[in-house]
């Protein structure tokens, strides 16, 4: 992952860190998504600080 900058703010963010990637564009987590989200649109949220963790959590859809 490299370093990229917030659509919303402009700030830098560094690799590791937390971010939301759509096709719009990239967004930190101090500013989040911008809402609305227009129908069918697909998120990627990075989540980091996950090897401090020993929690689990699945979901399957039925």
């Amino acid at each position: 992952m490299t370093p990229s900058h917030c659509t919303t703010c402009g700030r830098e963010i560094r690799e590791g860190a937390g971010r939301y990637v759509t096709a719009d564009g990239t967004y930190c987590t101090s500013c989040g998504l911008p809402f609305p989200l227009g129908p069918g649109v697909r998120v990627t949220i990075t989540i980091t600080g996950l090897d401090r963790h020993n929690k689990e959590a699945t979901h399957d859809k039925q």
